[in-house]
């Protein structure tokens, strides 16, 4: 027990005192469940387990405490025979303390508990659809699964990202970076999901809504695409990469008008945007608006004086 010695080891020359025994207590509390960290465990033990490291931290620093305060007097004395057992117990217990309270070994031992056989039959019986529940399971194993092979560049970047929400879970920007690691490896269905948990921890994030708005267009689900990138405008309104995925996605469900406003808006933030002049030029000659298109294909070839797709529309409205 990790305050024991405290109470009975001679070679400590520190005081022993019965109120170390609740920390001793508590320490032998957290073994029984640690020999109880199985499936069938109750509730109490999943409760105590789930606690643990905070109960260790907790286990300490009383330790320290008592410590402290029962050895005052030979702490206020370097020359008091006890002084060098009590500063070496009291830096124990200080370290040992902040190992647990950094590792993210401990953080991840403590947040591991075997699940009830039955959970999965249980959430099926419930109030749960199946269709859904079976969604659920496939979204899950698709955050849980790594997006890179051992051998396969990139393998390290990822690692550091899964650390790093071993210890931060809620950061939804790590979730953001492996989703777009998934994207760039083509594994569009993986990044969905990557990208849909980094919304559950932070859904007022444009970069997260922006990134979903154009991974959906690409997939062909506009409707959807639409939606996250009028939120993401919304919450970020000056963010230029927000207004061309949307107004892209607009385009592709033929809401013209629309596609054009936010062109417009994409270009009162970035005047030097080639691609988004061009674009809006194209939206206006469908709208038979040769004039503004023809202003708009001048702004690119001011931009780009070879431009060859401005100078074919050119010549078309000739």
């Amino acid at each position: 027990m990790p305050v024991y010695r405290q109470m009975v080891g001679p070679w400590s020359e520190a005081v022993a005192n019965a109120w170390y025994l609740p920390g001793d207590v508590l320490i032998v509390v957290l073994l029984y469940t640690w020999f109880n960290r199985i499936p069938e465990a109750g509730s109490v033990f999943r409760f105590i387990w789930r606690h643990g490291r905070a109960l260790i931290i907790g286990v300490y620093l009383w330790s320290a405490f008592w410590l402290v305060w029962l050895n005052q007097t030979a702490l206020m004395r370097s020359g008091h025979r006890h002084f060098s057992a009590v500063v070496v117990l009291l830096a124990i217990d200080l370290l040992i303390i902040a190992f647990v309270y950094r590792s993210t070994g401990v953080k991840a031992t403590f947040a591991d508990f075997p699940l009830p056989a039955d959970a999965k039959q249980k959430a099926v019986q419930g109030s749960v659809n199946p269709a859904v529940f079976r969604q659920q399971l496939i979204q899950q194993a698709l955050i849980e699964a790594p997006v890179f092979l051992q051998t396969v560049p990139g393998f390290e970047v990822e690692q550091q990202l899964r650390a790093l929400l071993i210890t931060d879970p809620h950061n939804g920007m790590a979730w953001l970076e492996l989703g777009v690691l998934a994207y760039q490896q083509q594994k569009n269905d993986h990044a969905e999901a990557l990208m849909r948990k980094a919304l559950d921890e932070a859904p007022n994030n444009p970069l997260i809504l922006r990134s979903l708005c154009e991974l959906l267009r690409q997939q062909g689900r506009v409707a959807q695409a639409i939606g996250f990138g009028h939120k993401a405008v919304e919450l970020a309104p000056q963010d230029e990469i927000a207004q061309l995925n949307l107004a892209v996605a607009l385009t592709d469900n033929k809401d013209w008008d629309q596609a054009i406003y936010h062109y417009h808006r994409l270009l009162e933030l970035s005047p030097n945007h080639v691609q988004a002049w061009l674009s809006l030029a194209v939206l206006l000659l469908q709208q038979n608006r040769k004039a503004d298109a023809d202003a708009a294909l001048d702004a690119v070839l001011l931009l780009e004086p070879g431009n060859a797709q401005a100078i074919a529309f050119k010549q078309s409205l000739l």
